[in-house]
C-alpha cells in the first residue's frame, strides 16, 4: 500500500513520463514540414497541465486511484503525437478540447463532494439523456451514413457521447431504488408478481426503448450497443441474477438479426467483418488497409512518420489503431490495449470497495461503457468485431469524444474520494 503523499509524487513522474514520450515521438519529425515548432509548446502545456493537476487534485495519492491520471496521460500524449503525424491541420482542435476536458475532469473531481448527490436527480439526468438524443433525431446531420452530429456553423459534436454518462447515472439511481425488485426471481406462473414488477420497473423500460429507438433511427448502432450493453451488465450486477445477462445477450442477438434485415449498411458491415477481402477496393478497403498496416507493422514498427497510414480512410478517427500498430509495431498496440485494461480493471476493482450501491453501480456502469467501447474498436480495427464507428477514447481525433472520456474519469474520482 502507498503510504499518503508518496502517490501523489510518482503521479506526476508518471505525467512526466507522458510528456517524454510526446517528446521522444515528436523528434521523428525534426527538420520536416510538419514540424511546427508550436506543435512542440503545446504538447509542453497538455504535460504541465496533467502535472499540476496531479500534485494538487485532492485524494490524488490514495491507493488504486494515484496511476489513473498518468495512464490518461499517456493516452492523450499519444493520440496527440499521431494527430500531428496524421492530421496536422486538427492538432490545435484536439489540444483546445482536451484541455477543456481536462478542465471539467478537475472540476468534477475537486469540487463534486460526492457522487451521492447525483443520486437525487437521477430522472432529470434521464431526461436530458432522452432529449440530448432527440435533438440529434431532429436537427442532426448525416455524417458517414449515421445521423448523430449536431452541426452549428465550424461547431459540430455528438450529443450521443455525454447522453451515454447521464444514463449511467439515471440507471444507477433507478435501479438503487428498485434493487430490492428486480433481485426478486422471477415467479414465472404467477400473475400477481408480474403487474407490480412491470409497474416498478416500467419507467427504465420506457427511457431504454425510447434510448434504442433513437439510436436505430438514426443508424448509429454502435452507440445502440454501447447503450444496451451497459444496461444488460448494470442490471446484472444490481440484481445477481444470471437470466438477465443470459436474457440480455439472447435480446442482443434477436436485435442484431432484425437489424440485419432492415439496414443495409449493417449487412455490408458483418459481411466486411466475415470476408473483407471479397471486396478490397470497395466496401472493405478500410479493413483490408488496416490489416495491411498491422502486417506491415510487425513487431516494432516502421517507425514513426515512416509509415503510409494516411492510405487508410478516417486514420485519425477510427482507424488511428491501425496507424499505431504500422509504425510503433505490435509491442506498442499492446501496450495500449494493457492500459485501458488496467483502467477497466481500476473501476470494476473500486466498485468493490463501494458501501453505497449508487456507487457502486456507477462504477459498474462506467466500467462496461469505458470496456465496450475500447474492444468495439479496437476488435473493428483488427477485424475481431464489425466495424461500429466508435472511436478509442482519448487517442482518437473528436472533441465530444475526449470531453466526455474526461467527465467520467472526474465523476470516477468523485467515487474515489468516498472510498
Amino acid at each position: 500500500m502507498i503510504a499518503p503523499g508518496k502517490g501523489r509524487g510518482a503521479s506526476v513522474a508518471g505525467c512526466l513520463s507522458a510528456g517524454l514520450i510526446y517528446a521522444g515521438g515528436a523528434l521523428s519529425f525534426a527538420g520536416k514540414p510538419a514540424s511546427d515548432p508550436q506543435n512542440w509548446l503545446y504538447g509542453l502545456l497538455v504535460t504541465a497541465a496533467f502535472c499540476l493537476l496531479a500534485w494538487f487534485l485532492p485524494d490524488n495519492d490514495r491507493r488504486g486511484t494515484w496511476w489513473i491520471l498518468p495512464s490518461l496521460a499517456v493516452l492523450s500524449h499519444v493520440g496527440l503525437l499521431f494527430l500531428w503525424r496524421l492530421a496536422p491541420a486538427l492538432f490545435m482542435h484536439q489540444i483546445l478540447w482536451l484541455l477543456l476536458g481536462l478542465s471539467l475532469f478537475a472540476l468534477l473531481a475537486a469540487r463534486l463532494p460526492t457522487i451521492l448527490v447525483l443520486q437525487r436527480y437521477k430522472y432529470l439526468l434521464g431526461l436530458t439523456a432522452a432529449l440530448l438524443l432527440l435533438a440529434t433525431m431532429l436537427f442532426g446531420s448525416d455524417i458517414g451514413g449515421n445521423r448523430n452530429w449536431i452541426v452549428m456553423g465550424p461547431l459540430r459534436f455528438q450529443p450521443s457521447e455525454l447522453a451515454r454518462l447521464f444514463f449511467v447515472l439515471f440507471l444507477a439511481g433507478f435501479l438503487t431504488d428498485k434493487q430490492a425488485t428486480v433481485m426478486q426471481r422471477l415467479p414465472f406462473g404467477r400473475r400477481d408478481f408480474w403487474r407490480p414488477f412491470l409497474q416498478a420497473v416500467s419507467p427504465l423500460l420506457l427511457f431504454w426503448a425510447l434510448s434504442m429507438g433513437l439510436l436505430v433511427l438514426q443508424r448509429d448502432l454502435g452507440a445502440a450497443l454501447l447503450f444496451y450493453g451497459t444496461a444488460v451488465m448494470m442490471i446484472y450486477a444490481a440484481s445477481g441474477r444470471i437470466y438477465y445477462l443470459f436474457g440480455g445477450i439472447g435480446a442482443f442477438a434477436a436485435g442484431a438479426l432484425v437489424c440485419y434485415r432492415l439496414f443495409a449498411h449493417v449487412r455490408t458491415r458483418f459481411s466486411v467483418w466475415l470476408d473483407p477481402f471479397q471486396d478490397p477496393y470497395g466496401a472493405s478497403y478500410q479493413v483490408v488497409q488496416s490489416l495491411y498496416a498491422f502486417a506491415g507493422g510487425r513487431l516494432f514498427g516502421t517507425g514513426l512518420g515512416q509509415g503510409m497510414p494516411t492510405s487508410i480512410p478516417a486514420v485519425h478517427t477510427d482507424f488511428i489503431l491501425a496507424a499505431i500498430g504500422e509504425e510503433w509495431g505490435l509491442l506498442a498496440v499492446a501496450s495500449l490495449i494493457s492500459i485501458y485494461w488496467l483502467l477497466i480493471f481500476a473501476l470494476f476493482q473500486l466498485a468493490l470497495r463501494q458501501k453505497s450501491l449508487f456507487s457502486l453501480l456507477v462504477c459498474c456502469g462506467f466500467g462496461a461503457l469505458f470496456g465496450l467501447q475500447t474492444f468495439m474498436i479496437a476488435g473493428g480495427v483488427m477485424k475481431l468485431a464489425p466495424l461500429t464507428g466508435v472511436t478509442l477514447p482519448f487517442v482518437s481525433y473528436g472533441g465530444s469524444s475526449l470531453v466526455s472520456s474526461f467527465l467520467l474519469w472526474g465523476l470516477v474520482y468523485a467515487v474515489a474520494k468516498r472510498s
